[in-house]
């Protein structure tokens, strides 16, 4: 959902990746320019939801 906490949507890419410890992935944005990852990843605790993190991180 788009109301999932950070914790929630991390916790959820891990169990789909089969990491162990949801604290060991760092997300970023995505660059539509450079087709890569934006330089400096989404701040831990630094958004409220994943709505958020969208919003704010793809500009």
């Amino acid at each position: 959902s788009k109301l999932d906490s950070y914790d929630e949507v991390v916790w959820r890419v891990a169990n789909q990746l089969r990491v162990d410890d949801p604290s060991k992935l760092r997300l970023t944005s995505h660059n539509i320019y450079s087709q890569r990852p934006k330089d400096h990843p989404i701040r831990y605790r630094g958004v409220e939801n994943l709505l958020e993190m969208l919003l704010h991180y793809d500009q």
